[in-house]
């Protein structure tokens, strides 16, 4: 297992594994940007991201959680990143160039991801 040595401001030190974590996603009725519904199942590895200031935010936020509590937070980021994204794509976009929107994704949720000490694993 691997693990960081984490400080916190309420205890002297603590660990935090950085194993990555894989969250599965199914999309159900987002709106296109054509106002079409599509489903759209997906999965994403996350985990704590290692530049110091970005873990530092995940010493703060996600210390003392468990990896449900963590998988459930950056699911939910994702969720309503793959939600914005979508409705900038067409339908055929979204269907037919898979990786564009998996990009889109990934550039789109890493910022918020890495607001809480997170990160993609591509």
């Amino acid at each position: 297992m691997v693990v960081a040595h984490l400080w916190c401001r309420y205890c002297k030190a603590t660990y935090m594994t950085l194993e990555p974590v894989t969250i599965d996603i199914e999309l159900h009725s987002a709106l296109s940007k054509k106002n079409i519904r599509v489903n759209i199942p997906s999965t994403f590895t996350i985990g704590i991201s290692t530049p110091p200031e970005i873990m530092n935010n995940a010493a703060e936020l996600l210390l003392g959680l468990d990896d449900v509590a963590i998988a459930h937070q950056a699911r939910d980021i994702v969720l309503g990143q793959m939600r914005l994204v979508i409705a900038t794509l067409s339908i055929e976009e979204t269907s037919q160039d898979r990786e564009k929107f998996l990009e889109l994704v990934n550039k789109n949720s890493n910022f918020s991801l890495n607001e809480i000490g997170l990160g993609m694993i591509a």
